[in-house]
């Protein structure tokens, strides 16, 4: 590879290092605030997520406005969303016992790798009607 392509490459590692943890950040946050209701009520929050599985999907097939790519689709095409919560997921579970964060997120670690899943699963689909029939 000429210096260019290195430049390149190093640009788009660095962006999706950057957007990962500000998703990562973003989704311990918010699992925070609906600890609750997630334990509570997990089979809402695993529609939830089919449903913009299935939007995400629907629109890569059949196109969406730039705005929603560069700003929310992005995130499950790099498979972001889920990635972070098995990051979550696999690290509470190294976290020492008495520590607050795993107090927090340690009950919810089966909800969250349901969660996790599905939202990997739009990325695995998408992936794979792409690169299946090659």
């Amino acid at each position: 590879m000429g210096h260019k392509e290195d430049e390149n490459c190093y640009y788009l590692l660095k962006e999706s290092t950057v957007s990962f943890l500000i998703i990562l950040v973003i989704t311990c946050g918010v699992v925070y605030l609906l600890q609750k209701p997630i334990k509570r009520w997990p089979v809402v929050f695993y529609g939830i997520a089919i449903a913009l599985t299935v939007l995400y999907l629907y629109l890569i097939n059949n196109g969406a406005p730039v705005l929603t790519w560069k700003y929310l689709l992005v995130f499950f095409q790099r498979c972001t969303i889920g990635l972070a919560l098995f990051t979550i997921v696999m690290f509470v579970g190294a976290l020492p016992d008495d520590s607050k964060a795993r107090a927090v997120y340690n009950p919810l670690r089966r909800e969250l790798s349901i969660l996790g899943a599905i939202f990997t699963s739009g990325h695995i689909i998408a992936y794979s009607t792409t690169f299946l029939p090659q």
